[in-house]
């Protein structure tokens, strides 16, 4: 093979992987807490509370939701409404300081 196709096919590949790795995930992003919120052990508001965060706290983390929140669909809303609709409905696990619990996505805001 030509050694032009293998440098195409080097450059190609590199501005697709530069392409993706520059996608921002919800879940490498920090959270504040919209209102005070209670950390459940589960995915419901009945469980055991595992803490609380007061409203405005920052820095909280999101491991995973549940519905998963589509990477493609986070990207194309650029807005903090966009964003907050696409969070609407969803319960996440978060962690602040040495806190695990999991809480309704709409009480979080996108730092």
């Amino acid at each position: 093979m030509p050694a032009a196709f293998f440098r195409a096919l080097t450059c190609a590949t590199f501005f697709l992987t530069t392409a993706y790795a520059s996608a921002q995930s919800p879940y490498h992003m920090r959270y504040k807490a919209l209102g005070n919120l209670v950390l459940n052990v589960e995915m419901d508001p009945d469980s055991q509370v595992a803490g609380r965060v007061r409203a405005g706290t920052k820095g909280i983390k999101l491991h995973w939701c549940e519905p998963d929140i589509p990477l493609d669909a986070w990207n194309e809303a650029t807005d903090f409404a966009a964003r907050h609709t696409l969070l609407a409905g969803r319960w996440c696990q978060v962690e602040i300081g040495n806190i695990v619990g999991n809480v309704r996505a709409e009480m979080l805001s996108p730092e």
